[in-house]
Parts: structure tokens; C-alpha cells; sequence
């Protein structure tokens, strides 16, 4: 039953903002003391009257009801928001103050105001938001632990493509050009080759159906179309070529 009421003993229905001010500070227990010396300005004691978070509490109040935050009245009794009151007979009811509260100082639940348990829920939505919070950091630290192994496997792939890349990269200037005894070793044969297609046996039958130079370019083109090097020119430089080469060495 306790925790279900306010612990204050003297909660009050409505308050003066600058008994507002005393409570919401704490000071409850000198309360009395409090008003007596600053009931000259209730609307705003002098500096040296009352102390500093008193005086900060009730320009926060007054600047509510000035702008229309703060349901305020007179004796208790709401009054329309502007409505023209002596500042010394403003009141606010303890059901409007405890919603301006909730809605714009959530955080704080001054006794007089809240009940025990409603501050423990308070508390408790606190520590499920560190929680949350706990929770959300180490969702970030795993994410950023696959992110960082990721990069580090994509790193490592990098490296052997490098590694591959600069094989490929020995191995096109290990290819050399064929030297010039094999290139007219190579012409020599080219040579052989075609004067053989277009030779006939001592009996007069042709060893080939080819019936001159140009008819087997022509079947080499058929059979190699699009390939690098078997253009009608290329071929016909290399057949001319052989069978200099032919002739030089014969």
C-alpha cells in the first residue's frame, strides 16, 4: 500500500509555484522555514532569500505557465492558459503538474509527485535502456569483427592475385621470339609441306587435291576463320617467305 501512494506526507492537491520549487529541490523538511522568508515575493524572491536551485526551479515553472506548457490556476481552480492572474495566488494542481512532468522532465520523479513504484519503474526503464544499449554494442562489436575478417580474407585474396599476376607477368617476358635458325627451320618446313600438297608421284597422280598455293590458303582461311594469323596476306607473306628459304638452302 505504501508503494502505491506518494511518500510525501503533506501532498497537497494544487501547490504555489514556489512550493513546487522546494519540493521538486528536495528541500522539503525546511519548507516552512522557506516560505516564511520569501512570502514578501512568492512570484519571484530575491536572490539572497532563497537558494540558488530554488530560484532555477522557478523560472522553469514560470516560464511553463508563460508559454502555455503549464496548466496553472487560481486557489485550485483552473483557468484558462493566459488568463491574468496575480502571481501570488497562481496555483497548479498536483494532476496537471505531475502530467507536465511526465511529458517534459520524464526522467525526474520527485517524491511528493510519484509513487515509490512508479519511480522503481522508472529506474528499471533505465536499466533496460542501458541494456538495450549493452545489447546494441555488442551486435556492433560482432558486425565489426566479420567486417574486419572479411577484409582481412579479402586482403589475403588480393595477395595471391598479385602473386598469380606477377607469374603470368614472368612468363609473358620468359616468352621469347623463336630465334632465326628456328624461324627458317620453321619456313623450310612451311615450304616442304606446300610443294609437297602440290607435287604428283612419278606416275603422274597428285599427292593432294590442292591444285595450287592459293586453293590451300584458301582451305586454311575455311577451317581457321577469325584466328589471329591466318589472314589471306599473312599467309601468302609466310608461303613466299618458305619458299625462299627453300631455294636458299637448296
Amino acid at each position: 500500500m505504501e508503494e502505491n501512494s506518494p511518500k510525501h506526507v503533506s501532498t497537497k492537491i494544487f501547490y504555489r509555484p514556489i512550493e513546487v520549487a522546494v519540493r521538486w529541490c528536495g528541500l522539503d523538511e525546511f519548507e516552512s522555514k522557506i516560505l516564511r522568508e520569501a512570502s514578501s515575493s512568492v512570484y519571484q524572491p530575491e536572490k539572497h532569500v532563497v537558494p540558488a536551485c530554488i530560484q532555477e526551479k522557478l523560472d522553469i515553472l514560470w516560464d511553463a505557465i508563460l508559454h502555455g506548457e503549464l496548466i496553472y490556476g487560481y486557489y485550485g481552480i483552473t483557468t484558462p492558459s493566459g488568463a491574468c492572474i496575480e502571481p501570488s495566488l497562481v496555483t497548479i494542481r498536483h494532476v496537471d503538474l505531475k502530467s507536465w512532468f511526465v511529458k517534459f522532465y520524464p526522467l525526474e520523479k520527485p517524491n511528493f509527485l510519484f509513487t515509490t513504484l512508479e519511480r522503481k519503474s522508472s529506474h528499471n526503464n533505465d536499466i533496460d535502456l542501458v541494456n538495450a544499449l549493452i545489447a546494441e554494442n555488442n551486435a556492433l562489436k560482432t558486425l565489426y569483427k566479420n567486417a574486419k575478417d572479411h577484409s582481412k580474407k579479402l586482403e589475403l585474396e588480393v595477395q595471391a592475385l598479385r602473386r598469380d599476376n606477377t607469374k603470368l607477368t614472368n612468363l609473358v617476358h620468359q616468352h621469347k621470339k623463336p630465334s632465326a635458325r628456328n624461324e627458317r627451320a620453321y619456313l623450310q618446313l612451311i615450304g616442304t609441306l606446300v610443294n609437297l600438297f602440290l607435287a604428283k608421284t612419278p606416275s603422274g597422280k597428285p599427292y593432294s587435291p590442292f591444285t595450287s598455293q592459293a586453293s590451300i590458303i584458301s582451305a586454311l582461311m575455311a577451317h581457321n576463320r577469325n584466328k589471329a594469323g591466318f589472314s589471306q596476306r599473312t599467309l601468302e607473306e609466310k608461303f613466299a617467305e618458305a619458299r625462299r628459304s627453300i631455294d636458299d638452302s637448296g
